[in-house]
């Protein structure tokens, strides 16, 4: 499942991109930043890209067991981003060396379940 965020900071053709990719902490606000990615493409395109780009940077090497979150955010003027205003999202529970559930598969089990 991709989040798309009505808020959205306008994006032009001069606009810097990049892919961050998260492990979510325990608490609120304690998210680790495991890499990022200056990008660049159409938002469309780039949105389409983020899940393979999150599951092929998991597969590259060894990553912690968890839940991990992609964001695709615009660079700020001082070369900032922030992650809660990202244009697109994709998360996904990875352990050992695989994906175990993506995020929105595991909510709709969840929703079954208790159906």
């Amino acid at each position: 499942m991709t989040l798309i965020t009505d808020d959205e900071p306008p994006v032009t053709a001069e606009t810097e991109l990049k892919y961050v990719l998260l492990l979510a902490g325990a608490v609120n606000g304690t998210d680790e930043t495991v890499t990022t990615l200056d990008v660049t493409g159409t938002v469309g395109e780039l949105t389409v890209g983020l899940r393979p780009w999150l599951l092929a940077t998991l597969r590259s090497k060894e990553h912690t067991n968890g839940w991990y979150i992609a964001c695709l955010v615009t660079v700020n003027h001082d070369r900032t981003y922030d992650t809660y205003l990202s244009l697109a999202m994709e998360s996904t529970l990875w352990f050992w060396d695989e994906e175990c559930v993506p995020i929105s598969q595991a909510r709709q089990m969840t929703r079954n379940h208790q159906s």
